[in-house]
């Protein structure tokens, strides 16, 4: 059993990894995008799609194999701060799925309608959103790690 346990732990961290990393690169490739002439997208829709998926897989591959390491521990044997990590990991997606899927959204709607005016403020509400959970993904690491 604790095999599996260290098993599920090294695919959590990683899942966790991946989960973090997988945006930190959108906000200044969205602003490279709106500094662009105003011709095609350079393919960045494709690549925001692509981190959504992968954002979407490993963020929820990581709330399952945080859960199985709870269940294979014993929910009484965990610390409480784990306890403040998850809260702080439906946070997460909360702000996902509240600020950062409809300004992305409307950003794509708006670029491919022409409207650079309301892409930027888009593409500004987005880049807000990922850095807001970018910095609740490090306040979760530390709830994780005390």
């Amino acid at each position: 059993m604790e095999s599996v346990a260290v098993v599920t732990r090294i695919i959590h961290v990683g899942l966790a990894a991946a989960w973090f990393g997988h945006k930190l690169l959108i906000p200044s490739d969205l602003r490279d995008a709106m500094r662009s002439d105003g011709g095609s997208d350079g393919g960045l829709i494709l690549r925001v799609e692509r981190a959504q998926r992968v954002g979407l897989v490993t963020g929820f591959g990581t709330l399952v194999t945080g859960i199985v390491l709870v269940i294979l521990a014993g929910p009484a044997a965990i610390s409480r701060w784990i306890y403040a990590g998850l809260t702080l990991v439906i946070a997460m997606f909360a702000i996902g799925a509240l600020l950062a899927r409809p300004a992305w959204i409307r950003f794509k709607t708006s670029l491919e309608n022409g409207d650079r005016s309301s892409a930027q403020n888009a593409a500004d509400m987005l880049s807000r959103a990922l850095n807001v959970e970018s910095i609740v993904w490090v306040a979760v690491l530390i709830t994780m790690v005390i």
